[in-house]
């Protein structure tokens, strides 16, 4: 049971930080996004950072609740079924796959990038909404644009920059 509260708190406070910047590239690009969040590249990015954040909120997990945080935040984030995340992310990881690889050093500096006040300010969100689990999964009442609002937005320009060039840099028009 302690991990399915740690699974959710993970998946929940990755959701609230990086759905500014899938935001962004939804509404930036003209593209069929469905396809193109499956890339390899991309699901290397998402996964790394999904993973970092869930680390650094809930410390270490075991591998298949980690996987689970994963799926379940890439799927809420892009509306992709778990199903098909989750396979996706098996397959370029066990082939090695380059650009799977490379997204995921990508994902490294765009956590590493990420000011830590976003991360405790996400967390404190989702703490002070969350006492309690919610089985429907429902949003606290906080917007995104609060997380981004909330002190160390200095930063955002350089986040924007990694998030770009890793992203929308490698999705294409379909």
């Amino acid at each position: 049971m302690f991990d399915v509260w740690k699974i959710y708190k993970g998946q929940s406070v990755a959701v609230r930080i990086l759905s500014p910047f899938v935001d962004y590239s939804i509404h930036s690009l003209p593209l069929n996004m469905t396809t193109n969040w499956l890339e390899p590249h991309i699901l290397g990015l998402l996964a790394t950072v999904t993973t970092l954040i869930a680390e650094r909120i809930c410390g270490q997990l075991k591998s298949d609740a980690m996987a689970n945080v994963q799926v379940s935040a890439i799927s809420k984030l892009t509306q992709i079924g778990q199903e098909i995340v989750g396979e996706r992310i098996y397959s370029f990881s066990s082939a090695q796959n380059q650009f799977f690889l490379d997204g995921c050093i990508a994902g490294k500096r765009f956590f590493e990038a990420l000011p830590s006040e976003q991360i405790r300010f996400a967390k404190s969100v989702f703490s002070r909404f969350s006492a309690i689990p919610d089985i429907s999964l429902a949003e606290p009442p906080v917007s995104t644009s609060q997380i981004w609002n909330n002190s160390a937005h200095i930063l955002a320009p350089l986040l924007l920059d990694v998030w770009i060039e890793t992203v929308n840099g490698n999705l294409t028009c379909a």
